[in-house]
């Protein structure tokens, strides 16, 4: 592994998040998924941007991504639902364009490893204790869980890190 090299966690939910772990430089950048709305005639709709999440991919430059594998729930009705597939496939289509290599993992797999509960807001504190100098960044839950996503993918590929801080440009 190169020393800067990156592993990128996803949530891919409605209001999905993004983050990049630094393992060996011990650095940790954490977005709000870009996303884009939609006017319709009765509501917006808001989807996953495909461009602004390349952007951010280009920037960051992750060696391999570890997607939540999302579906959706009986009572999301046909709209929801076909909105979730929609950004699930938008960021699925970014990043096997840009040819960063991609696991799939079941929310259960990962939350069980970091030891990350069901409910948001105590997941959330979760990430808190693992990433004591990056509380800031966990803004949303979302946020907070994209990053123990990439924390993940760094255990499961065996990449040592040091002690995370939030990455500066």
């Amino acid at each position: 592994m190169e020393p800067n090299a990156c592993i990128a966690g996803i949530d891919p939910g409605s209001k999905g998040a993004i983050a990049f772990l630094y393992p060996r430089q011990g650095k940790l950048a954490v977005y709000a998924l870009p996303v884009t709305k939609v006017v319709g005639s009765s509501r917006t709709f808001t989807y996953a941007d495909g461009a602004g999440l390349a952007a951010l991919c280009r920037l960051h430059a992750p060696v391999k991504a570890f997607l939540e594998r999302v579906h959706s729930l009986p009572g999301d009705g046909a709209v929801g639902a076909f909105s979730f597939g929609d950004n699930f496939g938008t960021i699925k289509g970014v990043l096997g364009t840009l040819g960063i290599e991609t696991d799939q993992i079941e929310p259960s797999v990962w939350k069980k490893t970091m030891k990350a509960p069901a409910d948001k807001a105590l997941s959330r504190k979760r990430a808190n204790d693992l990433f004591p100098e990056c509380v800031k960044l966990f803004t949303r839950a979302d946020k907070a869980e994209a990053a123990m996503i990439a924390l993940y993918g760094s255990l499961r590929t065996n990449w040592i890190f040091e002690r995370i801080q939030p990455w500066r440009a």
